[in-house]
């Protein structure tokens, strides 16, 4: 990506009430130039403090996972609902909720899925 694309990007960002940190977070890109060049870059355009993001940014014992390869954006569509009544609901039961979400998961997503796997539904042809 181009020096100017990035600017653009940044502004456009800014421009659409988007946040710009003075650095790049979670890079696959492992070139020190590069994070170098960006940080330039985007010192010019931050609009927040990258100290109230220092929590989130700390990935001190954290082990970062890709994406499950099976029914992920079904096991969001469950988790949303969890994540809404606990946002909603102060008095929420988060373990309850977390147990019927994970039931309710297993009976109408996995099951499913499982059952197309299944070497009985599967034809050589």
């Amino acid at each position: 990506m181009s020096k100017k694309t990035i600017r653009e990007n940044c502004q456009q960002n800014i421009d659409n009430g988007g946040v710009v940190l003075p650095v790049e977070i979670f890079s696959i890109w492992q070139s020190p130039e590069r994070s170098e060049r960006l940080k330039e870059i985007y010192a010019d355009y931050a609009n927040v403090e990258l100290s109230n993001f220092a929590d989130y940014m700390d990935s001190t014992g954290v082990t970062l996972r890709p994406e499950e390869t099976a029914c992920c954006q079904q096991l969001y569509a469950v988790l949303d609902g969890v994540i809404q009544e606990v946002i909603a609901n102060e008095n929420a039961d988060i373990d309850a909720l977390t147990v019927t979400a994970v039931n309710d998961f297993s009976r109408t997503i996995l099951i499913r899925w499982t059952i197309k796997l299944s070497p009985s539904n599967v034809s050589d042809s």
